[in-house]
């Protein structure tokens, strides 16, 4: 063997040495328990792919819903019962509902990894929430909820979903660089459909939120979707109010002023017509007596 063979041998001998070393280096299923995989998933398989407020919502998921009732069990000795059974444990349905399809994701891309050596997922049966139908202020209720607003610092982000019909977590990623009060635009940046992600015209009310606080950066309003939602029990309102019901009156004083279902759904930024009437467009009583006064026998 001449000194050049004997060379090429050594360095594909050194080749095949450092890629041993790099394969039994790498973490494999048992170097992993429930919750710091879970943290792999998101950090490898979600940071790079999805909008930082739907990175937000998962990281959400797993500190609220999953690891309070979830075992941090080594990977592979997780089954689909206990699966079953922790989410069980989870006290509401549409909570239930958001850990699975996060399991989902997160364990499948485990059995295609090799982590798993069963699809743990495939035997767990999936909880459907059913959508409660939600409420629209009165003009009465309405009138006092504004008044309500002007004494809390956070009332202007309540507002605002008022008066655009924007989701909770839709009003805490509004960022300035999205407002544009020359044209009296702003850009809603949906994660929870295809329409969602939208450039919407200002009302004047809306409009008036922004316009003295015009000259910030970084977040319009700088809270927490949660805090929000937990601000509303605050209010002390004579009347049960929850924040979704803000976009439910949005859409319902559309309707009464006689706005067309398509441009009611596109502003809300619905996939369709079906969701908006179906689900957020109410018919009150004080509305149909109004129409039922143009009635002339």
């Amino acid at each position: 063997m001449t000194i050049d063979e004997l060379a090429a041998q050594i360095a594909k001998l050194t080749e095949c040495v450092a890629a041993l070393v790099t394969v039994v280096g790498q973490p494999q299923g048992d170097d992993y328990t429930l919750y710091s995989y879970l943290r792999l998933w998101l950090d490898t398989y979600k940071k790079q792919t999805v909008k930082p407020h739907t990175l937000y919502s998962y990281d959400n998921v797993i500190r609220r819903y999953i690891q309070p009732n979830f075992a941090d069990v080594p990977l592979r000795s997780l089954t689909g019962v206990s699966v079953q059974n922790s989410l069980a444990r989870i006290p509401d349905c549409r909570q239930k509902e958001t850990a699975y399809f996060v399991l989902l994701d997160a364990l499948g891309t485990a059995y295609k990894n090799g982590f798993t050596s069963v699809d743990i997922m495939a035997t767990v049966t999936p909880y459907k929430h059913v959508r409660k139908s939600g409420h629209a202020m009165t003009l009465a209720e309405q009138a006092v909820f504004i008044q309500t607003c002007a004494q809390y610092s956070y009332g202007g982000a309540m507002l605002f979903a008022l008066y655009t019909g924007c989701r909770r977590g839709e009003v805490v990623s509004l960022d300035w660089s999205d407002v544009d009060l020359s044209r009296k635009l702003v850009r809603v940046r949906g994660t929870k459909t295809t329409k969602s992600d939208r450039v919407i015209p200002l009302s004047k009310q809306a409009l008036e939120i922004l316009q003295p606080h015009a000259q910030k950066a970084g977040k319009v309003f700088p809270w927490r979707g949660e805090y929000l939602g937990k601000c509303m029990d605050k209010m002390r309102l004579p009347f049960v109010l929850d924040f979704k019901d803000l976009r439910t009156t949005f859409a319902t004083r559309c309707m009464e002023k006689g706005m067309s279902d398509v441009v009611i759904s596109t502003l809300m930024g619905h996939s369709s017509i079906h969701t908006t009437k179906k689900h957020y467009e109410k018919v009150l009583p004080d509305f149909v007596k109004k129409e039922v006064s143009k009635l002339n026998f």
